[in-house]
């Protein structure tokens, strides 16, 4: 049997973002009370081709095979351009209207062509046999690299099946399932690229549109290469009402894009990308589903999902990368915090600690994680009054990462109006992080750096399910009502607002708390009807 498929889209968004703030309307800083108005618009246009043909045939009575080919096609275009003036008249609205125009214009553009090849083998239904290669050129490769090749191995064994298989009669279907296979990540649009920066240049006392050589570029840049190992199993049991999928992996990411400082003497950027680095990632992934009570007028399942993640740097190519707070070192997590760690004793019992009263040690220490090592959630769910009502309720946890307390870390060191420097009674731990970031010369953060940890009550439905008739009022065939509330609790031991009151630095995903708003609790309610 031969089938075959075709699939090809465009999507299309067009967004307009627009900032007004009236002359003397504003807040009190540097020029902005003279008012300033901002008027961006940018198109986003995504093209899709999939096309794949798929043979499906029997080599012998008990083991069939299924022969797959297929091209894939993507282009991404962002086009972006952008007007702002700032010094307005009284009154005025419009960009053409203030004293200090600004325009800007930006595109990018990526496209990705990809083709493959894909053998299952099916023994007795029992045992299948999954063997693939993928080969993906980009446009953001070097321009001396041409493709990268991705192959994958995997193997899925109902061992339940078997007749040597001790089953117990509780136990419904057992699945041992194994995957090893590679795929990329390629380099962002223009990392590959030399380009020059326009800029104004005066000549002969007049400005003069010019170009600067701003990217050496890299023509041997390719796509960061991952290799993953999977082992696993898919059980259900007691009738089918409990299934456990559970998942062990290990991931190795070889030519890490990193950013290599490169001489001055290159008259350009002082960073370009190179393949350098490789990071190891391993952890586990589990999903448990239970239906604990199944009636006819009430019914109560339960669904557990847990994962974990420790990544590891392995080689960097280059020296340590060290920021202010985040570093990049070999054997440690991406993106580790690391602080000039510190003691403190309340030496004279005044009960105020004090700078003498503080001892930094010499270097920076690694402090922990900035992602996530462990996240569990769980969702329950109730059905009442002959299921005409449905309860459901999401917690969900995250631990293991360290976060970076920016708020409370200003309000010290500028506001001036944070406990542990203006309250007497805070506890020795909060005046002693004040203490070693104002008065000592290391100027240490490491007492902001704090364990972000925490359990939500994320969120509460109550679903109701109108009666045939109740529909039919309406002229529809069903109906639902749900009310609806999200971020209803949290439990932490996060000195802050809430850890997740955070903002991400740049592209490197670090999340920090910075003089962020909370997630709010909020209220929905919705009412669907099938017609």
């Amino acid at each position: 049997m031969i089938s075959s498929r075709i699939a090809a889209g465009i999507d299309y968004t067009h967004r307009e973002d627009g900032d007004l703030c009236r002359r003397s309307e504003c807040v009190a800083f540097a020029t902005i009370p003279l008012g300033f108005r901002t008027n961006n618009r940018t198109n986003f246009f995504d093209y899709t081709l999939d096309a794949n043909v798929a043979a499906t045939y029997a080599l012998t009575p008990a083991l069939r095979a299924t022969t797959t080919v297929g091209l894939q096609y993507f282009q991404s275009l962002f086009d972006r351009n952008g007007a702002s003036a700032s010094d307005l008249p009284p009154n005025a609205t419009t960009v053409s209207s203030g004293a200090i125009p600004s325009v800007s214009e930006s595109s990018d553009e990526s496209k990705t062509l990809g083709a493959f090849i894909e053998q299952q083998f099916a023994l007795r239904q029992r045992l299948f046999v999954t063997a693939a290669l993928r080969r993906d050129d980009n446009s953001a490769f070097g321009a001396d690299f041409s493709a990268v090749y991705y192959p994958k191995l995997g193997v899925s064994y109902v061992i339940s099946e078997e007749s040597f298989f001790p089953r117990p009669a509780w136990l419904n279907n057992l699945r041992l399932r194994g995957a090893l296979g590679a795929s990329g990540t390629q380099p962002n649009v223009t990392d590959a690229i030399r380009f020059f920066t326009p800029t104004t240049a005066s000549v002969d006392a007049v400005d003069r549109g010019a170009i600067v050589f701003s990217a050496i570029g890299n023509p041997t840049l390719k796509p960061e290469r991952a290799t993953e190992l999977e082992l696993g199993f898919d059980a259900s049991a007691l009738r089918n009402r409990l299934s456990v999928d559970f998942t062990y992996y290990r991931k190795r990411t070889r030519d890490a894009l990193i950013a290599r400082i490169v001489a001055p003497s290159a008259g350009a950027a002082t960073t370009r990308f190179e393949n350098l680095g490789s990071v190891q990632n391993t952890g586990i992934e589990m999903l448990l589903s239970a239906q604990v009570l199944d009636r006819p007028t009430f019914g109560w399942d339960l669904t557990l999902t847990a994962a974990t993640n420790h990544n590891k740097i392995l080689e960097l190519g280059v020296p340590p990368i060290i920021g202010t707070t985040v570093q990049q070192r070999e054997g440690f997590p991406i993106d580790g915090w690391w602080q000039r760690p510190y003691t403190y004793s309340d030496a004279n019992g005044n009960g105020i600690i004090e700078a003498s009263e503080i001892v930094v040690e010499d270097s920076a220490a690694y402090i922990g994680p900035s992602i996530p090592t462990r996240e569990i959630t769980v969702i329950t769910g109730f059905d009442l009054f002959r299921r005409r009502f449905r309860v459901t309720g999401l917690f969900d946890h995250k631990g293991g990462r360290y976060q970076l307390n920016g708020t409370e870390r200003i309000r010290c060191e500028s506001r001036l109006n944070c406990d542990g420097l203006v309250d007497p009674t805070a506890s020795f731990e909060r005046q002693a992080r004040v203490v070693a970031l104002r008065e000592t010369a290391a100027r240490t953060q490491y007492g902001f750096i704090e364990r972000a940890d925490f359990w939500r009550f994320r969120e509460l439905a109550i679903t109701y399910n109108m009666p045939p008739g109740m529909a039919r009022m309406m002229r529809a065939n069903s109906g639902t009502v749900t009310l609806a509330a999200r971020n209803l609790f949290l439990s932490s031991d996060y000195t802050g607002l809430d850890p997740e009151s955070a903002y991400f630095s740049g592209n490197t995903g670090i999340q920090s708390d910075f003089q962020t708003a909370p997630p709010p609790t909020f209220w929905t309610l919705r009412v669907n009807f099938g017609f």
